[in-house]
């Protein structure tokens, strides 16, 4: 089924901040859609088979929700189902399923199929979370071109939310 609203995330978070400068004054509400994921979210039954979450998951939803049958009190509970849930399981003993055996002996190049920018290292935070709420992962190279290191979105989060909140945008430099 799917939901109006969607799961707000770290994401959806940056992504607004990169257009509010104000943004720690308004309101929660105001975050949900700031990304394409979050526009919508996906919530399942606890008895739906996996199978739909991986159809949805493979269309770009990276979490869903699932929710069991209400309790005595009338609460619905929610757990929440990420991609890296299903492939734990699915990994969990791979020799019960012999074609995800010989599917996991592929060459990663076989299901690598989306390519990334980079930034340097004298790159403008702020533009760097940008590229990041569209890639998640952006490598960062020297001026020789070399990757120096890899900038993922929750890094790049912890290291700037005091710096987002005061308005500056240092550039990323190595530790």
């Amino acid at each position: 089924m799917i939901l109006s609203t969607g799961i707000v995330s770290v994401l959806d978070m940056l992504a607004y901040s990169l257009e509010h400068e104000d943004f720690l004054t308004h309101e929660l509400s105001d975050v949900i859609g700031s990304t394409k994921e979050s526009q919508t979210f996906w919530c399942e039954d606890t008895n739906q088979p996996l199978y739909f979450a991986l159809e949805q998951f493979v269309q770009g939803v990276h979490h869903s929700l699932v929710q069991d049958s209400q309790d005595q009190e009338g609460i619905l509970p929610l757990k929440y189902l990420a991609q890296t849930d299903i492939l734990r399981f699915l990994l969990s003993d791979p020799t019960s399923l012999p074609h995800l055996k010989m599917l996991m002996e592929q060459p990663v190049e076989t299901v690598a199929s989306k390519a990334v920018g980079s930034v340097s290292l004298t790159t403008p935070l702020k533009e760097a979370i940008a590229q990041l709420v569209e890639h998640s992962a952006l490598p960062v190279i020297n001026d020789a071109g070399e990757i120096m290191v890899m900038c993922v979105l929750i890094a790049c989060l912890t290291l700037s939310v005091s710096v987002l909140c005061d308005g500056s945008t240092p550039s990323i430099s190595p530790t």
